[in-house]
């Protein structure tokens, strides 16, 4: 189970949810990646740029909104 509760898959129902990071990787962030609880979105970031990432099926969903 990842670190984050209570948000399930639109698409499959999982609950095996992590967050998809964006910016410039600094220590904190890259240890978050490396351990499996988080997924690195890259540098640059939109509003329409997705918040989540199910494991289970690789949907990526939720939406980060105005900057």
């Amino acid at each position: 189970m990842s670190g984050v509760d209570k948000i399930s898959c639109p698409e499959c129902g999982s609950g095996d949810i992590v967050p998809i990071l964006y910016g410039m990787p600094g220590p904190e962030m890259a240890s978050e990646v490396e351990e499996g609880r988080a997924v690195m979105g890259g540098c640059v970031i939109d509003e329409d740029a997705p918040m989540w990432l199910c494991r289970e099926c690789n949907h990526k969903f939720g939406r980060v909104g105005p900057l």
